[in-house]
């Protein structure tokens, strides 16, 4: 029986072999191939819709940790995407609503779904809810971009230290004057000044609410922001004195409220 010339594919290496084989052997590594490329199909299948029912937003917080919670929200503002390994990145994000927010810690997806996750769009969130140093999260969860409409939170303004916990990893704004901080510095890099340039900064805007001053410190994470943009520059060229409106995400560490810093506006 006459020879057959067969093209074998490695698709791992993404080359090509001619190989001279009989027909029944032929046909033996074509089956193969089959159940392989079946295999593969199903390996890199995407992961299964996230389905209701969603828990409301403002409802979230005071679920116990460890429990698992279903939410659906708007994409406010995201992290820089972190690429683990060669094959694994993630992201943490806030998402949204009219009713409260929410902050999705260390997600893994991908730089397409990172990409997809632009401000406003509708995305669904599976995870274990956590409380890390007073601040209610999402752990360990699945991402599912929805799409749709977009929507864009309102920044919710801070006028005294009588915060509504109800703000935490919403949107908010605050604005007043630069003051000194506890070491006498204008601007701090790092934890405790440890820093450098490239590191988180930190600051305080001083307002008043009509009977008192009140101090609220804001922080330039460069996993929110990065170093190289407008807004870090902004804030290395403060100074004592400039009155400056900063819109954020509110955080909190232990009891000490703090707004991670999206963007500043010096007058």
């Amino acid at each position: 029986m006459q020879d057959l010339l067969f093209f074998y594919a490695n698709l791992t290496k993404g080359t090509f072999i001619m190989l001279k084989l009989k027909p029944v052997i032929a046909a033996t590594i074509l089956l193969a191939m089959s159940f392989s490329l079946c295999s593969c199909k199903k390996a890199n299948a995407t992961q299964p819709s996230i389905t209701g029912p969603f828990l409301s937003m403002y409802d979230y917080p005071a679920i116990e940790d460890g429990e698992t919670v279903t939410l659906e929200g708007y994409v406010q503002d995201k992290e820089l995407l972190w690429n683990k390994t060669e094959s694994e990145s993630s992201c943490s994000f806030y998402i949204q609503t009219d009713v409260g927010a929410a902050y999705v810690y260390d997600a893994n997806i991908s730089p397409e779904t990172y990409d997809a996750m632009t401000e406003g769009v509708l995305v669904r969130v599976q995870g274990t809810k956590t409380t890390w140093s007073g601040l209610p999260e999402i752990t360990n969860a699945l991402v599912e971009v929805v799409g749709g409409s977009p929507y864009s939170a309102p920044y919710l303004e801070i006028k005294s230290d009588e915060i509504p916990s109800s703000y935490l990893n919403a949107r908010v704004t605050a604005t007043g004057k630069v003051t000194k901080l506890d070491s006498g510095n204008i601007i701090e890099y790092g934890y405790n000044n440890q820093g450098g340039r490239g590191d988180n900064i930190s600051f305080l805007v001083t307002l008043s609410d009509g009977n008192k001053t009140v101090s609220v410190p804001c922080e330039v994470d460069t996993h929110l922001v990065a170093s190289t943009s407008a807004v870090y520059a902004s804030a290395e060229s403060i100074t004592a004195g400039n009155v400056i409106a900063v819109n954020g995400v509110l955080s909190v560490r232990g009891d000490a409220y703090f707004i991670r810093v999206t963007d500043i506006s010096v007058s």
